[in-house]
């Protein structure tokens, strides 16, 4: 469901019985239903949202959002309904991009003690088999 055209006065519509009523409505409808809401501090569409919503799940931008403006968010929001926070944008790091090359022979007894012995032969794949 789309959000239509620009309101004047978008807290207004949030805000109303209807509003209410089109949460109950779909959550009747549909197992879960998901608002995306504008940042939650510099506009008060998020709150209103928050307030309608059973859960939410809180996105954080690494390196935009500043820590005090989180612990603001936190201070509004109720704290029961929070499922789970993302951290995104955030830039792998330097020695955790890549794996170790013994990773890509696993399940070989040369390299991992607890692998199973040497196989001598490989078994044939389904495609392989008469």
């Amino acid at each position: 469901m789309t959000a239509g055209g620009a309101s004047a006065n978008p807290v207004e519509l949030l805000s109303n019985p209807r509003m209410q009523d089109l949460i109950t409505h779909l959550k009747a409808d549909f197992d879960m239903v998901v608002l995306d809401c504008p940042p939650f501090l510099p506009i008060s569409d998020a709150r209103i949202l928050t307030g309608l919503a059973d859960r939410f799940l809180m996105v954080v931008r690494c390196g935009k959002t500043t820590h005090r403006s989180t612990e603001l968010a936190f201070k509004h929001l109720d704290r029961n309904k929070l499922i789970g926070l993302v951290f995104n944008d955030v830039k792998p790091m330097i020695f955790n991009t890549q794996y170790h090359h013994r990773y890509y022979h696993y399940g070989k007894g040369v390299h991992f003690p607890y692998a199973r012995a040497k196989m001598t032969h490989r078994p044939k794949t389904y495609l392989e088999r008469n």
